[in-house]
Formats: C-alpha cells, sequence, structure tokens
C-alpha cells in the first residue's frame, strides 16, 4: 500500500515521525451510507527511511499491503466466523429460529470482543512497517 504523508519531525538517521490520513475499509467511497469514514482522519506513524528529509516535506510512504490485509481480517472476518459457527452450533444443539438468532448475534459480538483486543495489540506492537520511499518537495 503506498500512501502520501508529510513529515512532522526526525527522529534519528533511519527513521521519522510522518502523518497519513486514514483510509477507512470502504475505499471512502460511501457518502450515501452517512458513515462519518468520509472524515478525513489523520494518524501519526513512524516510517524507517534511507533517504534525508526534513520537517515539512511531503513524502510517498509504502508498507506492505498483506501486512493490512491481515489486520483487517482479525478485525472484519474473525467476528463474521464466529457468527457462522454460532448458528451451527445453535443448529447443532436444535434450537429455534429465534434461538439460533440469539446464539449468532451473540456469538457475532464475541468474535469482535476478540478482534479488538488482538487489533490493538497489533497496534501497539507496530508489526506494519512503514518505509519511506520518495520525497515530493
Amino acid at each position: 500500500m503506498v500512501q502520501t504523508a508529510k513529515v512532522r519531525r526526525i527522529i534519528d538517521e533511519k527513521s521519522a515521525e510522518v502523518e497519513v490520513e486514514r483510509i477507512s475499509a470502504c475505499g471512502e467511497n460511501c457518502a450515501s451510507c452517512k458513515s462519518p469514514c468520509g472524515e478525513k482522519r489523520l494518524m501519526t506513524i513512524i516510517a524507517q527511511r534511507d533517504m534525508p528529509v526534513q520537517v515539512g516535506d511531503t513524502v510517498v510512504v509504502e508498507s506492505r499491503t498483506s501486512q493490512i490485509l491481515s489486520i483487517a481480517a482479525v478485525v472484519y472476518v474473525v467476528p463474521l466466523i464466529f457468527f457462522f459457527a454460532g448458528y451451527f452450533v445453535g443448529a447443532w444443539l436444535g434450537l429455534t429460529e429465534s434461538g439460533l438468532i440469539l446464539v449468532s448475534m451473540l456469538a457475532f459480538a464475541a468474535g469482535f470482543l476478540v478482534s479488538v483486543p488482538v487489533n490493538r495489540s497489533v497496534k501497539k506492537k507496530s508489526s506494519i512497517v512503514f518505509k519511506i520511499i520518495s520525497v515530493n518537495n
């Protein structure tokens, strides 16, 4: 994934703090749903660098798309898996339709309870590596 960012501070000779616009999961193309994802949200990240940059420079940062997608999978797919697992467990137990709906929704909520701490842990560990690949003065 490639994004444009602005250098906020030089940390050392190999890294800089940059501010990048956070991209929503829907790709910012959701005007009809009135969700807040269309609002401009900035994120501060640490990016590796092997070229000289100065505070205020506009740079292009790159990260591995697979890292971003794996985090998205945790946040979006895990609750969905829990939902279907809840449904099938409820069906195996012989629950009524109302029971299946209730168990599925509870399992879906449990999926979020699992995915949110995992997402926060990944953010704290900064396992996503950003690298400055070019400078646009």
